[in-house]
């Protein structure tokens, strides 16, 4: 017989790994020749390319199992191994008639831009929520199955729990809701003004509005603190988000706060600025060195890599 197309075999190679032990890729390849009774010239076939056509078309399977969760791949030294995952056994428990596009549909979550306004207009309202109740509201606004919730990515991770996660935290990134207790979200001053006059599409390319390219803001910090002798760190995050968001909203709200924190960590990291006990930071002489030698946005890595030079010729 012909060779079976790839939607004829997931199902089959599916249930011939089902009882759950590690099985060698010529393992599966020789259940799969007996289930379809394959003879030596189907197995040998050749592509135009002159790869194995089975072989090929057995990789290919593979991957898609693996890629959507439905089987385990083991590395080694000398030959990788694979396995069912509790999500294929939960397919093979109500077993489709083919595992085809039609099926793979079933497990199609909504994207990350399709998420974002759905959770903004949820806490609009001011209340406070907990994450697990935000969690539910969401997923019950999607009708997110129960096999959509169960859908794991080749790292172990849920597809869903991901997927919302990165909304969740690209809306308090750019402080449009924020963590107030242990777990506890609301929407904040900004993320009310947004709803207030609100765009075509609250997306990533939205968000991105939001946010300074992290050089320029490292350089910004950093110019800040070189033009006073000695201020507090905090005073330093609070000048600089309000200067940075005044052609933005002009209500009050202050995004990146925690963007200028964590770039702040960063550069007494580099030791570009130095901190007291009391709070209080100064730019150091590698920092002024930094000023000079990058008079515009500090390229990739360039905190890093100014200081391990000055390491090197201080060794």
């Amino acid at each position: 017989m012909a060779i079976p197309s790839c939607r004829e075999m997931r199902l089959p190679l599916l249930q011939h790994i089902a009882d759950g032990r590690e099985y060698l890729q010529s393992e599966v390849k020789s259940g799969l020749t007996q289930h379809f009774s394959l003879t030596d010239a189907d197995k040998n076939a050749l592509k135009p390319n002159g790869v194995n056509k089975f072989g090929a078309r057995l990789l290919t399977i593979l991957h898609t199992l693996h890629e959507e969760g439905l089987v385990a791949f083991t590395p080694s030294k000398r030959y990788g191994t694979y396995h069912i995952t509790e999500r294929g056994l939960y397919v093979l428990s109500r077993p489709p008639a083919a595992i085809n596009s039609a099926f793979w549909r079933q497990f199609k979550l909504p994207s990350v831009d399709a998420i974002l306004p759905v959770l903004l207009l949820h806490v609009a309202d001011g209340e406070s929520y907990h994450y697990l109740a935000l969690r539910a509201a969401v997923t019950a606004r999607f009708a997110i199955t129960p096999a959509q919730q169960r859908a794991t990515l080749p790292s172990c991770g849920l597809r869903w729990n991901r997927r919302w996660g990165d909304a969740r935290k690209a809306l308090i990134g750019v402080d449009f809701i924020d963590n107030t207790e242990a777990g506890v979200y609301q929407i904040t001053a900004l993320g009310r003004e947004v709803l207030h006059d609100p765009p075509a599409a609250i997306d990533a390319a939205f968000l991105d509005t939001f946010q300074l390219p992290r050089g320029e803001m490292e350089r910004v910090l950093l110019q800040h603190i070189a033009d006073r002798a000695s201020v507090p760190k905090q005073v330093v995050i609070d000048t600089l988000v309000t200067r940075l968001r005044t052609d933005v909203y002009p209500s009050g709200a202050i995004p990146w706060r925690k963007n200028c924190g964590r770039q702040m960590t960063r550069l007494e990291r580099c030791k570009l600025v130095t901190s007291t006990d009391d709070g209080f930071c100064e730019i150091t002489p590698l920092g002024k060195a930094a000023l000079i030698l990058a008079p515009q946005a500090f390229p990739f890595g360039f905190p890093e890599r100014l200081r391990e030079a000055a390491e090197l010729l201080t060794s």
